[in-house]
């Protein structure tokens, strides 16, 4: 498992490059926080199709965002936390199969 985490004044190729070298350990998950905060439009869609890029290897990556709707954009599945600690499937449009999240 791998962390990846940011803070606003590291520009998106900085963060792509984070991303990268975490890719390198070919980690069979991925834990990215706040990634995409103090981006602009431009630098966050870079930012998040580096991480389907990284999933696309095989790796979960689990994605804790300031913009749900970004990171919502590039998933495959979600889990919304509830007041008690549950997790439960969150809709992406279609019906989300909650046999797939528990994977």
């Amino acid at each position: 498992m791998v962390t990846v985490t940011s803070n606003p004044a590291r520009t998106a190729d900085e963060r792509v490059a984070a991303l990268r070298q975490a890719a390198a350990h070919r980690p069979a998950i991925v834990l990215v926080a706040r990634l995409t905060d103090g981006l602009d439009p431009v630098g966050r869609r870079t930012v998040l199709a580096e991480l389907r890029t990284l999933a696309a290897t095989g790796a979960a990556v689990l994605v804790d965002d300031v913009d749900p709707v970004a990171a919502l954009a590039v998933a495959d599945g979600a889990l919304r936390a509830g007041a008690d600690g549950s997790l439960q499937p969150e809709g992406l449009g279609a019906a989300v199969d909650a046999a797939v999240i528990k994977r």
